[in-house]
C-alpha cells in the first residue's frame, strides 16, 4: 500500500515529542520508515503552549506555597505545575460562566442536567487558548496538520483546522503540501481496481483480441490527440494572423484632464522622452516636471479608460516571435498584472495601451506623504508586486525586464500591478532613445550590474535581473525613500559604484535605517536580508520568485494580506466599536432621563407628568372622596425669631425631608409645603375608594412619632410639636401656570382641612365629622368626640381626636410604627 495509491492520516490524542521525525528509531529500519511515513500525515491538536500557559503554571507553584496548602517543595525547586492544571482552570472557568448564566436567569443551578445544556455551545479564551463546546457538550480544540517535507527532511505543520473559529471557514493551508502519491495529488477515494481488486478481474477475452484492441485504441488516441494539437496549432496561426492585439488609431480617444486627481498618472521611466505632452517637459496640466518625471497620457478606447504609450525615434518590426509575445499579453489576466490592451503601429502615432489605473505608480504612492504606509499596508504591496512577477516568470515571457516602483500601477482597490512587461526589444529601444544623461542613469538605479554593462541580447533583461529590481523596490516601500541620494552623489556616479563592484559591492544605506523611519516590527525587520540576497552580486545566490513568494508567506504566517480586506476589517471593528459606544450612551441617556423623571414625579403626579410630557394639557377634575392633612409646626413663629434665616431652612429641610421619606410608604401625594405648613392628600389623582381617610391617618400617626424623636441642632432645649388636622369631602385639582407649574387643590374641602389643623392641639390629630364616618366603621381607630366647635364659613361642627390605633393609644409617643401592626 506504499505505491502511490494511498495516504495514511495517523491522530495522535497528544502531540507525541518526535512528530518531526516519527521514523527515528536508532536502528538500520530508519530510512525504511522514513519512506512508509513520507505517504502519511500526522494529526495533532494543536500545541496549547506560548507565555500564557507558562505564566499560569508558574502561579500554580507559587501559590501552592501558601494557605490552605503550605507546599513549598515545588516553588522553592524550581519546579512548575502540572500541565493539566490550565485544563483545570478552565474546566473551572466554564462552570463559573454557567453558573453566572443561571443564577442571571433565576435558574436552578443545583439541576446538573440543566447546567450541563446551559454550557453546550459556550465559547471563551482561556488558559489553554480558545475555548469551544459543541452541542454535545465536547470541546472542539484546534489541530495540527503535519506533512513530511522534502527541503527540510522533517514534518511541518502545512494545514490548520480552527475548530474555535466562529467564522465558516474553519480549514487553512499554512504552506505547500507535497503528496507522494503517483500523480503529486490527492489520491481517488477508492482505488480504481477497488479496495480488493473487485473492479479489475482479469478478462477471458483472448489475448491476440486483446493486443488488437488496445493497437486500434492507440491509435485512435494518437489520430484524436494529433487532430486535437493540428487543431489547435491552426486556431493559434490564425490568432496569430487576426492580430487581436492591434488597435486602430482612430478607435483611441484621448482626454485633456490635468494630472491631478485623475488625468494622468506618473510614470517616471515609462517611454522617457517619446510622449506628446512631454516634448517640452510640461505634464499634460502644463506644470513643470523634473529631469527624469515623466506623465502618460490618458484617453479612452472602446469604454475603457487606458494609459496611453507613445513611441516615438525607433522603427518598429513586428515579426513573428513579437507576434507571439502580444498575443501572450493580451491574454495575460491576472490580479496583479495590469492589464495589456493592444498596440497601434499607425505611423501617427504608433502607441502601446494598458489598463489605467487611478492610483498612480507605486513611486507616486510612496512620495505622497500624505497617504500613511503602516506595516500592513507594506506587507499588502509587496506581496502583491511578488504574485505578480512570479505569474511573469512563469508565462511564455520568463521577465519583466524593466521593473522598478514606477512601473508597479495601484488600482481604485489599492492593490498592485506590474506593468511595462514584454516587448523587450522595442522599450529597450525606446527607453534608450536620446534621453539626458541624469534621466539614462537615473532609470538604471533598478537595472542589475549585469544587464548595465552586457551588449548582447541578455542586456534586455532576466528573471535575476527582476530579482534584483524587487530588492530596490523592497528597500524603497520599506524605508518609503529613494534608493540613492541624488543629492550627495549623482546618478552617473552611483552607477559607476555599483559597476566597480566593490566588497562589499555598492547598494542603496541599510546601516542607518533606524534614522529613516524603519517599521520596528518584526515581520518587516525579517525582509531586511531578503532584500540583501535579491541585490547580490553573483545573481547565482539571488533567490527565486517562487522562493520569495514563499518566504513572503510565511512571514505573513500563511494569511493572505490585502489592503482592501484590512480596511473592511477596520470598518467591521469601527461600526461594532459605534454600536458599543451607542449602547453605552443610551443606557446613559435612559438613567438620565429616569432621573429626570424621578424629580419631575416629586414635583408632579406621575400621571398628570405623563400627560405634560406628551404634550397634552391637563384638564382639571373634580373628586368626589378625598381626605386632606395639614400639619404645622407649633411655636414656630417664635422658634423663628431666636434663629437666624439659615437655621431656620436648615431645620425645616431636615425635618420636612423626614416626612417626605414617611409618607412614601403610604398611598398619599405631598400637595405643598409653605412655611412651617405641610399639606397632603390621598385619594387623588388616582382613586383609591375609602382606603383616603385610612392612608392619611396612619400617615399622620408616624408624623407624629417621628416628630416626638426629632432634635433641632441648634436648640436642644426645644421640643418639637406637630397640630394636625383632617377632613374628608370633595375638591377639585388641576396644574396651576407654565413656568414652574404646580398641582393644585380647590374647594370647601381644602379650607375646612385648613380649620381643623388651626384648631387643634399640640401633639394630637383633630378630625371632622366627615372624616370620623369613614373611620369609624373600619374598627381600626381609638377614636374620641371632642365636642361642637364654630367653624368659620361651617358653623358649629362636630368633630374628633384621634387617640391612636385600637390598644395602642397614643400619649406622647406611638406604641409602633410595624408597617404590618398598621
Amino acid at each position: 500500500m506504499a505505491d502511490g495509491s494511498y495516504v495514511f492520516f495517523l491522530p495522535y490524542h497528544l502531540q507525541p515529542p518526535n512528530v518531526e521525525t516519527p521514523w527515528i528509531g536508532g536502528n538500520q529500519d530508519d530510512e525504511k520508515a522514513k519512506l512508509m511515513y513520507s505517504h502519511a500525515f500526522q494529526v495533532t491538536v494543536a500545541e496549547m503552549g506560548g507565555q500564557d500557559i507558562e505564566n499560569f503554571l508558574d502561579q500554580v507553584s507559587q501559590n501552592m506555597a501558601f494557605p490552605p496548602w503550605n507546599y513549598n517543595y515545588t516553588y522553592a525547586n524550581g519546579i512548575k505545575g502540572s500541565e493539566y492544571s490550565a485544563f483545570l482552570h478552565d474546566a473551572v472557568y466554564l462552570y463559573l460562566l454557567t453558573l453566572n448564566d443561571t443564577l442571571e436567569e433565576g435558574l436552578d443551578y443545583k439541576n446538573g442536567t440543566l447546567m450541563f445544556e446551559r454550557a453546550k455551545g459556550k465559547s471563551f479564551r482561556g488558559v489553554t487558548g480558545n475555548v469551544h463546546l459543541d452541542n454535545h457538550g465536547d470541546r472542539d480544540p484546534d489541530y495540527w496538520i503535519w506533512g513530511l517535507k522534502s527541503a527540510s527532511a522533517k514534518y511541518e505543520v502545512v494545514m490548520e483546522a480552527k475548530m474555535t473559529n466562529q467564522i465558516q471557514q474553519k480549514i487553512f493551508q499554512v504552506q505547500s503540501i507535497e503528496w507522494k502519491t503517483i500523480d503529486h495529488g490527492p489520491p481517488p477515494d477508492e482505488p480504481i481496481c477497488g479496495f480488493n481488486g473487485e473492479k479489475c478481474q482479469q478478462s477471458k477475452i483472448d489475448k491476440t483480441v486483446l493486443i488488437v484492441c488496445l493497437c486500434m485504441a492507440l491509435i485512435m488516441v494518437l489520430l484524436v490527440a494529433g487532430s486535437f494539437y493540428y487543431y489547435r496549432r491552426y486556431k493559434y496561426e490564425k490568432e496569430l494572423v487576426l492580430e487581436l492585439w492591434k488597435i486602430k488609431y482612430e478607435d483611441v480617444h484621448k482626454t485633456k484632464k490635468p494630472l491631478s486627481g485623475s488625468g494622468s498618472i506618473s510614470m517616471l521611466s515609462l517611454c522617457t522622452g517619446m510622449t506628446d505632452d512631454t516634448t517640452n517637459s510640461l505634464n499634460s496640466a502644463g506644470q513643470k516636471v523634473n529631469d527624469y518625471q515623466v506623465f502618460s497620457t490618458i484617453g479612452h478606447y472602446k469604454g475603457m479608460i487606458v494609459t496611453i504609450r507613445k513611441l516615438k525615434k525607433c522603427g518598429i518590426t513586428i515579426d513573428r516571435n513579437t507576434q507571439m509575445e502580444l498575443k501572450e499579453m493580451r491574454e495575460f489576466v491576472h490580479e496583479n498584472v495590469n492589464r495589456f490592451i493592444g498596440m497601434c503601429v499607425d505611423e501617427r502615432g504608433p502607441m502601446v495601451l494598458t489598463l489605467y489605473c487611478a492610483k498612480g505608480s507605486l513611486q507616486d504612492i510612496i512620495a505622497n506623504e500624505d497617504i500613511k504606509l503602516d506595516s500592513l499596508f507594506k506587507l499588502s504591496l509587496i506581496t502583491d508586486l511578488i504574485i505578480g512577477m512570479n505569474f511573469i516568470h512563469n508565462s511564455l515571457l520568463k521577465f519583466l525586464g524593466n521593473l522598478k516602483s514606477s512601473n508597479c500601477v495601484i488600482d481604485n482597490r489599492w492593490v498592485l500591478k506590474v506593468t511595462d512587461f514584454g516587448l523587450a526589444k522595442i522599450n529597450y529601444c525606446y527607453r534608450n532613445t536620446n534621453p539626458s544623461e541624469h534621466q539614462r542613469f537615473s532609470n538604471q538605479f533598478w537595472t542589475a550590474p549585469e544587464h548595465v554593462t552586457m551588449e548582447d541580447k541578455q542586456r534586455y533583461g532576466s528573471q535575476k535581473g527582476d530579482i534584483y529590481s524587487f530588492g530596490i523596490i523592497l528597500y524603497e516601500i520599506i524605508f518609503r525613500t529613494e534608493p540613492y541620494n541624488t543629492d550627495l552623489i549623482s546618478p552617473q556616479g552611483v552607477i559607476r559604484k555599483i559597476l566597480a563592484s566593490s566588497n562589499p559591492p555598492f547598494r542603496p544605506d541599510l546601516d542607518g535605517y533606524e534614522n529613516k523611519n524603519f517599521d520596528k516590527i518584526p515581520e518587516i525587520q525579517t525582509l531586511k536580508p531578503l532584500m540583501e540576497n535579491c541585490w547580490n552580486e553573483n545573481p547565482i545566490f539571488r533567490p527565486t520568485a517562487s522562493a520569495i513568494k514563499q518566504r513572503i508567506s510565511q512571514v505573513q504566517g500563511g494569511r493572505k494580506t490585502n489592503i482592501v480586506d484590512n480596511m473592511i476589517q477596520i470598518l467591521e471593528k469601527y461600526a461594532n466599536n459605534l454600536e458599543e459606544i451607542v449602547e453605552v450612551r443610551t443606557e446613559a441617556l435612559i438613567e438620565e432621563k429616569k432621573k429626570t423623571d424621578r424629580l419631575l414625579y416629586q414635583m408632579l403626579p406621575s400621571p398628570v407628568a405623563e400627560q405634560l410630557k406628551m404634550g397634552m394639557n391637563v384638564q382639571p377634575e373634580i373628586f368626589d372622596s378625598v381626605t386632606i392633612c395639614f400639619s404645622d409646626i407649633v411655636g414656630f413663629t417664635k422658634l423663628s425669631s431666636v434663629s437666624t434665616p439659615i437655621q431656620v431652612v436648615d431645620l425645616l429641610n431636615e425635618l420636612y425631608t423626614g416626612f417626605d421619606s414617611t409618607i412614601s410608604h403610604y398611598d398619599v401625594y405631598k400637595v405643598e409645603t409653605i412655611g412651617d405648613a405641610y399639606m397632603v392628600v390621598s385619594g387623588l389623582p388616582i382613586k383609591n375608594g375609602l382606603n383616603h381617610a385610612r392612608e392619611i391617618t396612619d400617615m399622620s400617626l408616624d408624623l407624629l412619632q417621628f416628630a416626638d424623636k426629632f432634635e433641632v441642632n441648634f436648640n436642644p432645649e426645644y421640643t418639637l410639636k406637630l397640630r394636625i388636622g383632617l377632613h374628608s369631602g370633595s375638591c377639585a385639582a388641576g396644574v396651576v401656570g407654565r413656568t414652574m407649574p404646580r398641582y393644585c387643590l380647590f374647594g370647601d374641602t381644602v379650607n375646612t382641612a385648613s380649620r381643623m389643623e388651626s384648631h387643634g392641639e399640640d401633639s394630637r390629630i383633630h378630625i371632622s365629622h366627615q372624616t370620623y364616618e369613614i373611620l369609624n366603621p373600619t374598627n381600626r381607630y381609638d377614636l374620641t368626640f371632642r365636642g361642637e366647635l364654630p367653624i368659620k364659613g361651617k358653623g358649629l361642627q362636630r368633630t374628633y381626636w384621634v387617640q391612636g390605633k385600637k390598644d395602642k393609644r397614643y400619649d406622647g409617643c406611638l406604641k409602633s410604627s410595624d408597617p404590618a401592626e398598621r
